[in-house]
């Protein structure tokens, strides 16, 4: 009984680490939004500008705004994701607690 105690102790420890890093992936992503932003808008506008230079120019206005929907909606995806996997990983560490 000892050997399947430390068995599940070292699980529960590596599953508590793991619901760990998750978090603290997800706190420094919130701290470093902005950088992930600045990203995606310079992402954005490398396209627009390959895309002007492919089909002609397109009014400003007009990649502005798919800019700007493309980042509220990359926003909202990873915010969702972010949610889920939080949710997932506590509900699987208090569901083997509970096996245990």
């Amino acid at each position: 009984q000892v050997s399947i105690t430390i068995v599940v102790a070292g699980v529960v420890c590596a599953i508590t680490g793991f619901v760990f890093m998750i978090i603290q992936s997800v706190l420094s992503l919130q701290d470093h939004w902005n950088v992930y932003k600045r990203g995606a808008q310079n992402f954005a506008d490398a396209v627009q500008n390959y895309a002007a230079h492919v089909t002609g120019a397109i009014p400003k206005a007009v990649t502005q705004d798919i800019s700007h929907n493309a980042l509220i909606k990359a926003e909202e995806l990873l915010s969702a994701v972010v949610r889920e996997v939080v949710s997932n990983a506590w509900r699987a560490v208090l569901e083997f607690l509970m096996m245990a």
